[in-house]
């Protein structure tokens, strides 16, 4: 059994009520509402409401009465404790130690916390049932003074003062109910033996098992230069590197790529002065420590599969080219996408970081326990963490980079290493070192879904639509943009480039006949239009003052942003005609970019309006005719305090339910006649029932064409 303190040891012992998931199969809905508190000064578990709600809500048990005691628990050794602290950020950890300093308040507060079993489920759990439960510790701010009742419970000090945070571990009774294979053994470095022997069984298994992973790649495409890492020496820091033009190799040569961070840290570059130097050799010594564990990665490859190139971006492209990098990064899908295997250095933000970590191996590892529950299911549990490779890789510093969104769904394999251990992710099995024959079904959350090439049906079944191949594939790529757009980029001149690759791959699905356009696809293009940005979030969002994309493109905003997926063929609820749309590019093709400038032609419904901002309520008011309009806004710009703005409305889609309408905010390019530019979307009811359909008559300088009945011809840049 694994080590846990007495408090853990104590969620298992004795009367304990499981709750339902109401929303089935998703642990991700858990709400902040809803739930009941215990008291922990009872002797007794009174529940936190009638027994009408009993099924509704979470019935939460005291656990630790302050954070500190939590921490020091961990430390002592205690394997839940452990896991639970782990799932936290280290922004959260300093916040919860310390949250009174934080907000600057007098009183003291401290977090406590309490913890819930629950499952999804709706049938009675019993001794003779087997059910998926589900362990919760959610984590709430508490001032020691204050006392308030919850859903008819007992009074408990339970003032919340920020979101509460949770962390939740899958509960599966028997070991022979974890669907896939399992190692609860694990060494206490990722640079160990037992680990390049599970990267050697991954990649033999891929290569006899996974039809999709070797069809994916062609073996007679390489890269126009290559890294040999040298393997006929002993002394392994003396193996001589050097730079090598792919001509002069022998058909069907493999290679390895990188995925890696360069960070802030200098490193060292192929340079049109130095890359004759690299052809005769490369100093090992002057190699970033990622560079160093990739290449030593390599030539162990060599050693097990006869692989002895790597492609490396800073030594494979002359970096003070222009020419040579535009040509490159116009092919850097193919790079990636036909190579043999792709090493991630998922957890390094810079060169410095390299690809190995020590670790602690209990992180990793399956909690074991025994249940001894009244009520309940009784017997020996395994508790793991179903959110630990969307933590330590997807979230991880790597995968922040917008270049790498293309590289990880592209590569048909990768080898992640991260954190806590290394991950597997291929065409048709993501795996860790804790799981190594597979991830079990409980976790949620694979990235190869995104493949443009194979999971479109897949989006939209989740959504309980109707597989349609050219809307499959508008559901991934709003999908793909979503992911995209929440990283970042170095240079924001990348914004196209860096999504090119993928670009192409979606071009592939639709066929010629549907033509792509600064991110954007031609064909129904009007149900594209309202994307929005996505307010709150860690990528902040801004229209920068150099051109990058026509206005009613996402890729004129930096930042975070949300692209409606194209779910009616018919498009029998769009209003906007589309006459004309053109968009040029300076570089090679419509995917590369850089967009030099663009228009789009339409005839609708065009509305004056104002926007104001209300202080006592915190918000923007929107007002229509003199109507104010309930609404939903999202501004490409920033809207606050002491603002007014006059702008147009421009509805594009109408729901069939009732008069509520989807559409874009438009501000004049003025003196010009009719030419608008994007200020944002909104989503708006009417509430006298026509401000939209009986809108005033605009001047003639507003348009350029007016149907004398209710739609105007306007062209937005």
């Amino acid at each position: 059994m694994s080590k846990l303190c007495t408090i853990c040891t104590d969620i298992f012992r004795g009367k304990r009520t499981v709750s339902h998931n109401n929303i089935h199969g998703s642990h991700s809905h858990v709400t902040n509402d809803g739930f009941a508190l215990h008291d922990s000064d009872s002797d007794s578990n009174i529940e936190g409401s009638s027994s009408s709600h009993r099924d509704k809500v979470r019935h939460f048990y005291p656990h630790y009465p302050s954070f500190s005691e939590f921490e020091l628990s961990a430390q002592g050794g205690c394997h839940l404790c452990k896991v639970l602290l782990a799932q936290l950020s280290a922004k959260q950890v300093e916040e919860l130690r310390d949250y009174a300093r934080i907000i600057r308040i007098k009183k003291p507060y401290r977090a406590k916390m309490w913890y819930a079993i629950w499952t999804s489920r709706d049938s009675p759990v019993d001794e003779s049932d087997d059910p998926p439960l589900v362990l919760q510790v959610r984590v709430r701010y508490v001032r020691p003074d204050v006392r308030r009742l919850v859903r008819g419970s007992p009074a408990v000090d339970c003032r919340t003062m920020t979101t509460s945070m949770s962390v939740v571990l899958d509960l599966v009774r028997n070991i022979e109910n974890i669907d896939v294979p399992l190692n609860n053994t694990l060494p206490e470095s990722t640079s160990s033996d037992l680990c390049l022997q599970l990267k050697t069984q991954w990649i033999s298994s891929c290569n006899s098992k996974h039809t999709s992973c070797r069809s994916s790649r062609d073996d007679n495409w390489l890269p126009t230069r290559l890294i040999d890492v040298g393997v006929d020496d002993d002394d392994n820091n003396n193996r001589r590197l050097r730079l090598c033009e792919s001509k002069s190799l022998p058909e069907g040569t493999r290679y390895i790529s990188l995925s890696h961070c360069w960070g802030l840290n200098k490193i060292l570059r192929c340079l049109g002065s130095t890359i004759d130097q690299f052809k005769q050799s490369i100093p090992f010594s002057n190699l970033s420590k990622t560079f160093q564990d990739a290449i030593n990665i390599t030539r162990r490859f060599y050693a097990d599969f006869g692989v002895r190139h790597i492609w490396i971006d800073s030594l494979c492209i002359i970096q003070d080219s222009h020419e040579d990098w535009i040509y490159e990064a116009s092919q850097m899908g193919r790079v990636y996408a036909n190579a043999w295997c792709n090493i991630a250095a998922t957890a390094s933000r810079d060169g410095s970081g390299g690809c190995f970590r020590d670790r602690d191996p209990l992180l990793s590892q399956l909690i074991k326990m025994e249940a001894s529950w009244d009520g309940i299911c009784r017997g020996t549990y395994y508790a793991f963490d179903t959110g630990s490779m969307d933590r330590n890789v997807s979230e991880a510093p790597l995968n922040t980079r917008g270049w790498v969104v293309q590289e990880r769904l592209l590569s048909p394999r990768i080898i992640h290493f991260a954190n806590d251990q290394i991950y597997w992710e291929c065409l048709e099995m993501d795996a860790s070192e804790a799981f190594p024959g597979g991830m079990p079904r409980q976790v949620v959350g694979r990235f190869k879904d995104l493949d443009p090439r194979s999971a479109g049906q897949k989006a939209r079944i989740d959504r309980g639509l109707k597989s349609d191949p050219l809307l499959n594939t508008y559901s991934i790529w709003s999908k793909i943009v979503d992911q995209y757009t929440r990283c970042n980029l170095t240079k924001a001149s990348d914004k196209m480039v860096a999504l090119s690759a993928l670009a192409r791959q979606v071009q592939a699905q639709f066929g010629p006949e549907i033509r792509y356009v600064a991110g954007m696809w031609d064909k129904y293009v009007a149900s594209q239009l309202f994307w929005q940005v996505s307010s709150g979030e860690s990528v902040q969002v801004n229209r920068p003052d150099e051109y990058r994309a026509p206005s009613w493109s996402w890729m004129s905003v930096d930042g975070h942003v949300s692209v409606p997926e194209v779910d009616q063929a018919n498009q029998r609820e769009i209003v906007l005609e589309i006459i004309s749309l053109h968009v040029t590019t300076a570089g090679p093709d419509e995917f590369t970019g850089p967009i030099t400038g663009g228009y789009l032609t339409v005839r609708g419904i065009l509305v004056r309006a104002s926007m104001t901002y209300d202080k006592e309520t915190e918000g923007a008011v929107l007002m229509v005719n003199g109507n104010e309009m309930d609404w939903f806004i999202s501004w490409d710009v920033e809207f606050g305090p002491g603002q007014e703005r006059h702008l147009y409305c421009l509805p594009i889609r109408k729901s069939p339910y009732g008069n509520s309408y989807d559409g874009l905010f438009l501000v004049p390019v003025l003196p010009a006649k009719g030419i608008f530019r994007r200020w944002g979307y909104f989503s708006a009811f009417q509430l006298g029932g026509g401000e939209f359909e009986r809108g005033e008559k605009l001047d003639e300088v507003e348009y350029q064409e007016f149907d004398s009945v209710d739609k105007y011809k306007i062209t937005i840049i």
